[in-house]
């Protein structure tokens, strides 16, 4: 049986059915209902030679997801409530996939730039005076 839900306050339901008044239902059967959550991922860039912290915002109060990014797990350095950050892990550059997974839900995919890092070729001048610019 599929059905639309009405809309429902935060917290546990009640599931049961009802076909021509005969009432149907498994006891203590209930879902979750969570508040709304709209994740954001900072800074949405970095260094392909990875370290960078990366802090994601806007979980579900005492929600432990799983996080993925591009398929390995990063390190994750703090977790609290409604946040999570994580170092990146060494990978080549280019758009990868941060894959955010919470028990029961949809995993929520954002982007990640990974960027090639900067190298110091050749630094001009090479000497100066004292109390001189370049």
């Amino acid at each position: 049986v599929t059905c639309a839900l009405p809309q429902l306050p935060v917290g546990n339901a009640t599931v049961s059915v009802s076909n021509n008044g005969v009432e149907y239902g498994v006891p203590g059967a209930v879902f979750e209902v969570l508040p709304e959550f709209d994740l954001t991922l900072s800074p949405s860039a970095g260094p392909d030679t990875g370290g960078t912290l990366v802090k994601i915002l806007g979980a579900p109060a005492g929600a432990k997801p799983v996080v993925t990014f591009g398929g390995t797990f990063p390190s994750v350095v703090e977790a609290s409530e409604g946040y999570l950050y994580f170092k990146t892990p060494s990978l080549g550059f280019g758009d990868t996939i941060v894959s955010v997974k919470f028990p029961e839900l949809p995993a929520v995919a954002m982007d990640f730039q990974m960027f090639p890092t900067p190298e110091v070729v050749d630094v001009q001048p090479s000497v100066v005076t004292a109390g001189e610019t370049a």
